[in-house]
């Protein structure tokens, strides 16, 4: 007498090669799509910039004028809740500042243009203040040069180069 053999694929087989296979291609693709160390760094300096912004406003709202340009880092600290790392891109191993004001935001201004460069990534530094020449664009790694940049209008950009000078730097 033959014995029959069952000719059918193994049904866990199957599910076991699909899982593995569905794996390898998910390892594949996932590091194309997660940011890396520098792109990471590029958004924690844009919050931060963001948050310091945010400070500036505060400060703004509460003294109807905005901090003065030789102490703005000392005027605006209580409104980032002792949180002094908002000042610190985290590529800045310097510290302990990584921004600065533009030098043409008159204290006594009510109302800035939005499109105006309030403030900026600099050299490091407490208090510090410039304009297009002082904007540091190495930072976020030789692929990727420029800065990012906070606008009177709250908005936070990272900007080419190229585009630096092209920036409102002046009230008028």
């Amino acid at each position: 007498m033959e014995e029959k053999t069952d000719k059918k694929p193994n049904k866990r087989l199957y599910i076991l090669l699909l899982i593995l296979l569905s794996i390898f291609i998910f390892a594949l693709i996932i590091p194309c799509h997660c940011p890396t160390k520098e792109q990471a760094c590029l958004i924690v300096c844009k919050t931060n910039l963001k948050q310091t912004m945010m400070a500036v406003s505060l400060y703004k709202e509460n003294d109807q004028m905005y901090p003065s340009t030789g102490q703005w880092c000392e005027n605006i600290q209580q409104y980032l809740d002792g949180m002094d790392k908002y000042f610190i891109c985290p590529v800045d191993k310097i510290g302990p500042c990584s921004y600065a004001m533009n030098e043409n935001i008159p204290a006594d201004a009510n109302e800035l243009p939005p499109d105006l460069v309030l403030l900026f990534e600099s050299a490091p530094g407490w208090n510090q203040v410039g304009g297009p020449d002082d904007v540091v664009t190495d930072r976020h790694g030789e692929n990727n040069p420029g800065a990012n940049i906070a606008f009177a209008d709250g908005r936070v950009e990272f900007v080419k180069p190229e585009d630096i000078p092209n920036l409102r730097w002046t009230v008028e």
